[in-house]
């Protein structure tokens, strides 16, 4: 468990309050020369994080699956704020979009100062993505890690000790209800039998349990894949340690987006939400989610560290489901391998 960090606390007790949106966060920033890429930057979280980014002068590209989309709002942002702002395909479903999104973005920048990791999906896809592998595992964690791989010789160029480089991976509080939601036993992550997942999962309900009682849903492995992003975060931290370049976990809280408007405020789902989000707004609006994205792509000082939007923008504790310091090493090894990453190569 990550230490809070009280001076941190102290001096942003005011920067990130209940509603506290991105622009609040960013507004004394000098962003000015540095260079941005967001995943799923056109999407409702992502996009209050490339206004305020390019409101405060950053260069900033919108990774999208949706080219058409991306590059319509990366126009009207642009328009709007004076910044450079661009839309690049990356279809997060593929490996060979990623690289070709690397080596796109690499002929153009020599430099990333930020790279946030925010494209995501829910849900319990029935089909395999084209390399083989379960669809949420691949585009919420594996092809993010493949991104940052091959972006970290831009981003190491960028940091400097004063102004390290930064990653910031988007996660969950469902990483908490991870095993469950899956379908497996307490302790899943214990070891790597379940790495990675089966192509297909299969259709069916499952039963969460909470202090509070207990729920019936859709299987599916949302939580699990953003929790491999958070031990990305930490054990890439440990990596990076004697370079300028930090890397963070966050989780946004219940945001009003596509992925929650669907569920009824009265519902038992909704309520439980809103007592974990005690204190705040239930849900937040996208702007003020983005705070906490914000707050670890400019403020944030524990590398490695997950930080949660209610908790004041603080570090807060992981639930490990049995994962053990010793095995970030080895999942990011495997996740070398599975992704087929080769030194110093764009090439699968």
């Amino acid at each position: 468990m990550f230490a809070v960090l009280s001076a941190f606390a102290a001096a942003h007790a005011e920067l990130c309050s209940s509603r506290t949106t991105a622009r609040d966060v960013a507004r004394d920033a000098n962003l000015s020369g540095k260079v941005a890429v967001i995943t799923g930057g056109d999407s409702e979280l992502g996009m209050p994080v490339v206004t305020a980014f390019a409101e405060q002068g950053a260069t900033v590209i919108i990774a999208s699956h949706n080219l058409s989309k991306c590059t319509a709002l990366a126009a009207k942002v642009s328009r709007e704020t004076g910044a450079n702002v661009t839309g690049m395909l990356l279809d997060l479903s593929s490996f060979a979009s990623v690289r070709s999104f690397a080596a796109r973005f690499l002929s153009t920048f020599s430099q990333l100062h930020i790279l946030v990791n925010n494209a995501g999906m829910a849900g319990n896809p029935t089909k395999a993505t084209v390399d083989g592998f379960q669809m949420l595992f691949q585009v919420n964690y594996l092809s993010h890690f493949l991104l940052t791989e091959l972006l970290l010789p831009a981003l190491r160029l960028a940091g400097t000790s004063d102004r390290p480089a930064r990653v910031v991976h988007v996660s969950s509080t469902e990483h908490r209800i991870a095993c469950e939601a899956a379908g497996w036993a307490e302790g899943c992550l214990a070891d790597f039998r379940y790495l990675p997942p089966p192509p297909v999962v299969p259709t069916r309900n499952v039963t969460i349990h909470y202090k509070d009682g207990q729920e019936v849903r859709p299987l599916e492995l949302y939580g699990f894949s953003k929790f491999l992003l958070m031990e990305h975060a930490r054990e890439l931290s440990r990596r990076e340690a004697l370079t300028n370049l930090q890397i963070f976990s966050l989780t946004p809280g219940w945001v009003n987006t596509s992925l929650t408007r669907s569920i009824k405020m009265d519902s038992p789902v909704a309520k439980r939400k809103c007592r974990m989000q005690a204190g705040y707004p239930c849900p937040f609006t996208p702007e003020e989610g983005a705070a906490i994205t914000t707050v670890c792509a400019l403020r944030a000082t524990d590398s490695g560290a997950y930080y949660s939007r209610i908790n004041s923008c603080e570090p807060d504790s992981i639930v490990t489901h049995g994962f053990k310091p010793d095995m970030g090493l080895l999942l990011y090894e495997r996740s070398k391998a599975w992704a087929n990453v080769q030194l110093n190569s764009l090439i699968v």
